[in-house]
């Protein structure tokens, strides 16, 4: 594994930090875009099997079956996509003099803030939908209405 050159200067370290942390918004934007998506797709389908009186909700809900299951392998690879993101901005953060997202991470996790209740994050709240789309989709098929 390659680490970041000792031979860069400071500024060098700094500006490839602002370059890599713009690629990691980008790519949240493109992980909740993909995510609204498969949202609105699931929903519509649900809502035409509802508002279409003469239509099975088993025969709607077969293509939630793999939609949902490309929609987890897809956030779990924006997930990982992010893991390896950071994992490159703490390498970036050892040639600077305030570790940014370190600290965030150190303060969120601590639950420094007060919180000391349990986080439920958002990554578990967002695989959920996909997995619950599935499970409904699996029960409607099985158990036909």
């Amino acid at each position: 594994m390659e680490h970041l050159s000792e031979t860069k200067t400071s500024s060098d370290h700094l500006e490839l930090y602002k370059i890599w942390v713009g690629t990691i918004s980008s790519t949240e934007n493109r992980r909740q875009a993909m995510h609204s998506f498969f949202v609105m797709l699931v929903t519509a389908i649900f809502v035409v099997a509802g508002a279409v009186n003469d239509v099975k909700i088993s025969l709607l809900a077969i293509p939630v079956l793999p939609i949902s299951v490309v929609w987890f392998l897809t956030l779990r690879y924006y997930r990982l996509l992010a893991n390896a993101k950071f994992r490159v901005i703490e390498q970036l953060e050892e040639h600077l003099t305030v570790p940014l997202y370190q600290r965030e991470y150190h303060f969120f996790s601590d639950h420094s803030i007060g919180n000391r209740r349990p986080i439920i994050t958002l990554t578990v709240i967002e695989f959920s939908l996909p997995v619950l789309s599935f499970v409904g989709a699996l029960i409607s098929v099985m158990m036909p209405f």
